[in-house]
């Protein structure tokens, strides 16, 4: 049990490593350098789409999991006796956690998708700015 509490501990953690960097990057100044500096490491990697793939894997739940727990407090006005049972019966689900988990996986696709194409707009305009 303590293997699976530390190995979840240190996957949190790189996961919300990988978010606060992801988002420095995104939005500190100066962002051309910071954008191709970081695709020139991804790109030196012995397997460049795995560490990509996983970095933004990271990310995304990183992001998913903020705005479940914002979506979680916000449908706090969904009644406890809305549950949804299980294929077995046991476990109740309340309804407000399916709401929250749906709205935390599409919002969380969506602002890492905009948050690269508002970094990438930024580097244009920056490289445009320093001819």
């Amino acid at each position: 049990m303590s293997a699976k509490l530390v190995f979840l501990t240190l996957f949190s953690w790189i996961c919300a490593g990988c978010t606060v960097h992801f988002f420095w990057q995104c939005l500190r100044p100066p962002h051309r350098l910071l954008w191709d500096r970081r695709q020139e490491f991804l790109a030196s990697a012995p397997k460049p789409k795995f560490r990509h793939y996983a970095y933004f894997v990271c990310v995304w739940i990183g992001v998913g999991y903020c705005i479940f727990r914002g979506m979680e407090e916000t449908v706090q006005w969904v009644p406890r006796s809305w549950v949804q049972y299980s294929e077995d019966g046991d476990d109740p689900i309340w309804r407000g956690d399916v709401l929250a988990s749906t709205a935390a996986f599409f919002a969380s696709l969506w602002l890492v998708g905009e948050m690269e194409k508002f970094a990438k707009k930024l580097a244009d305009i920056e490289k445009s700015l320093n001819r």
